[in-house]
């Protein structure tokens, strides 16, 4: 009877010749409209403002690194943004890994948008070669295929379209109860093969680790923080253990390793939340924890670059003032406040020995050891590998940061280093040769050094068994008094 009076209802009091199976499929479909309607309604009272996200002009577009894009791009957009005068700035939560920044800029009444969308390193690639991004953030160094693939956008190591906004370190992190404090890169490794599975097999100092099945947790294929560990630690030859359960989201990972007694992961300095980060060792080196002193020097193991790459032929100027932004001073002291390690270079009276040279092998000439006790090392400039042609980062950090040390009115003392590779004389020269190389590029700054020397191979930083630790060691110390 129900049925009927509702049918009647719906025909307008004319008699129905509706059979009971359309009823069914007719009530259905009204149910289902109505449950579609309220299901928009309630998504429209939680997130009104996913639904605003489109009104708006997008002025610029990052898209690439979580490790990059998940906090600390929207940190320096958002001080960026107040630095050019805007109002009304404001996240706007997205999807999965990405937001849309909103803001009101001087003389305009509508807001203008910026949008971050941080799934990993690879995308920024795949977005750029598509036109989709004005600035592609990565993790790591891009590659040189990826070059060449995105050869249309010019040349992308180039000095203003490589810029690294911040450094930082890979850190391996445990459990806090985990009564290992130290793995050296061998083990690491082992681990994350699956060739180590118990915690008891690790020896750490004069401690063993506890039984225990050990848990491995590792961020996912497109990320640059494990295309960088895939490189430091795995190789070429080695793969993820298949077992290791994977995330898109450092946090997320970090919060795992936090809540599993026999975990184990690895994050970049700002995720490393409520875990344990271990010292790393190589052989015949110290082992060294990721630090603001180990990471500025480069001799953390795990130590990375964080970067922006920029088209060469882009028409964004929004998008290069923004990066001009980010590695000046100002935005480097927003990658200190985002628990990443800036590019500024602290200024103190006093020369306090580091904990990265505590791990320095070897004897160090009395001249040397002169030098650094009567004066404080201001910088460390580093080389293109297998060149003596300052790297980009040196190169700006001398046009950027060298300013602080002219305004000290101090004498200069400039100290070049080698590897070890080919006969130790030649290799004196060729440390001074890189020390004049630095001279001239501060001479263009106004600086001019009282010491220009060289040592070759002595007081290496790190290995010189592998081309990551012999680029490290070829190196200018920039020291005042």
């Amino acid at each position: 009877m129900q049925i009927k009076s509702f049918v009647l209802r719906f025909s307008f009091g004319k008699p129905s010749t509706i059979k009971a199976g359309r009823i069914f499929l007719f009530l259905t479909a009204v149910l289902l409209f109505g449950s579609l309607t309220a299901c928009k309604w309630v998504k429209d009272i939680i997130s009104p403002s996913t639904v605003n996200s489109n009104s708006g002009e997008v002025i610029l577009r990052l898209h690439g690194s979580n490790t990059i894009g998940a906090e600390f791009a929207p940190a320096l957009i958002e001080e960026f943004l107040k630095k050019k005068g805007a109002t009304n700035i404001k996240r706007i939560p997205g999807q999965a890994e990405e937001m849309t920044i909103e803001a009101v800029l001087p003389g305009d009444t509508v807001p203008k948008r910026v949008e971050i969308k941080a799934h990993g390193s690879d995308t920024a690639i795949k977005s750029l070669a598509n036109g989709e991004c004005d600035i592609g953030m990565l993790s790591r160094k891009i590659k040189s295929e990826e070059v060449k693939q995105l050869s249309n956008l010019g040349d992308l190591t180039a000095r203003g379209n490589e810029n690294v906004i911040a450094l930082d370190g890979i850190a391996v992190i445990i459990n806090k109860s985990n009564l290992v404090s130290d793995l050296n890169l061998k083990q690491i490794a082992q681990i994350f093969t699956g060739e180590i599975t118990d915690w008891s097999e690790i020896k750490s100092g004069s401690v063993s680790g506890k039984d225990g099945k050990i848990n491995v947790f590792a961020r996912d294929d497109k990320s640059g923080t494990f295309d960088t560990f895939k490189n430091l630690v795995l190789g070429k030859d080695k793969k993820l253990v298949g077992s290791a359960k994977r995330y898109e989201d450092s946090k997320e990972l970090s919060n795992e390793v936090s809540a599993d007694v026999n975990g184990i992961g690895f994050v970049g300095l700002p995720y490393i939340g409520s875990t344990k980060a271990v010292a790393v060792s190589e052989e015949s080196m110290q082992p060294l924890r990721p630090s603001k002193a180990t990471i500025q020097t480069r001799v953390y193991l795990l130590h990375r670059e964080l970067y922006f790459y920029l088209p060469q032929n882009t028409t964004n100027k929004m998008a290069r003032e923004f990066i001009t932004f980010a590695i000046s001073k100002d935005g480097q002291d927003i990658a200190e406040k985002s628990k990443f390690v800036s590019q500024n270079p602290d200024i103190v009276e006093k020369n306090d020995p580091s904990e990265a040279e505590t791990q320095q092998s070897g004897d160090i000439p009395k001249e040397l050891a002169e030098i650094r006790k009567t004066a404080t090392r201001f910088n460390i400039i580093y080389f293109k590998s297998g060149s003596n042609e300052l790297d980009n980062k040196s190169l700006d950090d001398i046009e950027i940061r060298m300013n602080d040390l002219q305004s000290m009115n101090k004498e200069v003392i400039l100290v070049g280093f080698s590897d070890n590779v080919g006969d130790p004389a030649r290799n004196i020269t060729l440390s001074k040769a890189r020390a004049t190389a630095v001279e001239k590029e501060l001479n263009k700054s106004g600086l001019k050094p009282t010491l220009v020397t060289g040592f070759g191979q002595a007081a290496p930083i790190r290995s010189n068994d592998k081309t990551e630790g012999r680029d490290k060691n070829r190196r200018v110390e920039i020291y005042y008094k």
